[in-house]
């Protein structure tokens, strides 16, 4: 999970540049896609469900 949430972050402080590239933003789309989807297993743990971990 923080790997995915490190990876996202760099792709958005690329994406943010100036100079981005629309592959950039792309790129960026897609990791944060990747971190939420991990971020989102974990809801129903902190909520109290009886889910198991990913």
């Amino acid at each position: 999970m923080a790997k995915e949430g490190g990876e996202a972050i760099a792709a958005i402080i690329a994406a943010a540049r100036p100079d981005a590239t629309e592959a950039d933003r792309r790129e960026a789309h897609r990791e944060v896609a990747e971190a939420f989807e991990k971020f989102r297993d974990v809801l129903p743990i902190l909520s109290g469900q009886t889910a198991q971990p990913p």
